[in-house]
């Protein structure tokens, strides 16, 4: 919310001073306002529907905070400090947004989602980089690993699952062997 009045009061700074408005400076605000009101949306939907971080909302805030800091840099230059100033606010506030997006949800789960393997809960910087098993690595840098301590896999990968699925593979293929052979003779 906050992201949304910090972007609300640029677009009152840029129609107020016409000095240092361009074309699309104004556009740009109001694109601005749109977005961030998205963002609080976006944000909503997928902490009711999904368990882990919004993908989209992560990639959206860092590559948008990786591009603010050079316009930021333009308008402190351009020497006008109040809309600068709120600039930099706003993009301290996605900077926020974007490390509490980043974070992991899994505190937050009920059951039976608080018991998916971390894999599964973790965002996408997390899984891109394997973030999500630094605390195995840790556990095995103090002591020596059991089997108790490897974290739960994700159901898909589970043995017991793929080897009924390879049995009846198996048993189809065998069948349809068996078939050819007899119409073969």
């Amino acid at each position: 919310m906050t992201l949304v009045v910090l972007q609300l009061a640029l677009v009152v700074l840029w129609n107020v001073n016409r000095l240092l408005q361009t074309r699309v400076s104004v556009p740009c605000v109001i694109i601005g306002l749109i977005a961030a009101l998205l963002v609080l949306f976006l944000s909503y939907v997928e902490h009711a529907r999904s368990v882990r971080p919004s993908s989209l909302l992560n990639v959206y805030l860092l590559l948008t905070l990786t591009f603010d800091i050079a316009q930021a840099r333009t308008l402190f230059l351009r020497s006008n400090i109040s809309i600068a100033s709120v600039f930099v606010a706003a993009m301290a506030a996605k900077l926020l947004l974007l490390l509490l997006e980043v974070r992991s949800k899994r505190a937050f789960l009920k059951n039976p989602y608080n018991q998916l393997p971390t894999e599964s809960t973790s965002g996408i910087f997390n899984r891109s980089y394997f973030w999500w098993l630094n605390p195995l690595f840790v556990r095995a840098f103090r002591n020596l690993l059991s089997f108790e301590d490897l974290p739960e896999i994700d159901i898909d990968l589970s043995s017991m699952r793929l080897g009924k699925l390879f049995q009846r593979a198996w048993a189809k293929r065998c069948k349809a062997t068996d078939s050819f052979r007899v119409h073969v003779r």
